[in-house]
């Protein structure tokens, strides 16, 4: 029996235990289903507009590109994709992010230029490419590879010359 007054906390999926799952019932050999990944792309696509039309972009919005681009960097960093390829635009996009951010803490609006804008959408672009050419084991494995990298970051156990803000 529990003591009364503290609620129980809800229970964390243990982040082992879906990369074990993953690691075995991921296909090996074939990209992520195509329902998959429209979905997933739809979600990147719906929040580039919604950047790239001014309108006031959510907080999913910048979660689904700051997934991309992180997911970007576990996969060079994997040797998933060229690094020398993804490089500079990965880089120029996670500048633009921050610019955004710092946009956010300084007016409460989080707005992208247009070279922070064509820089994201070409790391969105080398996300789509990883998604398409990968097996789905090798893919889903880098997805949380960086959530556990970005968790380590967080947490104080991995030193980062980067900000991580987790929303």
């Amino acid at each position: 029996m529990r003591k009364r007054g503290r609620p129980a906390r809800p229970a964390q999926p243990s982040r082992l235990l879906s990369k074990l799952v993953v690691g075995v019932h991921a296909d090996d050999q074939n990209p992520l289903p195509q329902r998959e990944r429209d979905l997933l792309m739809g979600c990147m696509h719906s929040a580039l507009e919604s950047i790239a039309r001014g309108q006031h972009p959510g907080e999913d919005d910048w979660r689904h590109l700051s997934d991309a681009i992180n997911v970007v960097e576990t996969l060079f960093l994997r040797g998933n994709l060229v690094r020398d390829e993804v490089h500079a635009t990965w880089d120029a996009a996670c500048y633009a992010m921050a610019r955004a951010g710092e946009r956010w803490h300084a007016s409460q609006v989080m707005r992208m230029d247009g070279e922070g804008l064509r820089a994201v959408r070409e790391c969105v672009g080398h996300y789509a490419q990883a998604m398409e050419g990968l097996p789905e084991r090798d893919f889903l494995l880098a997805v949380y590879e960086t959530r556990e990298r970005l968790a380590a970051i967080a947490a104080g156990r991995v030193v980062s010359d980067r900000e991580v803000v987790i929303v």
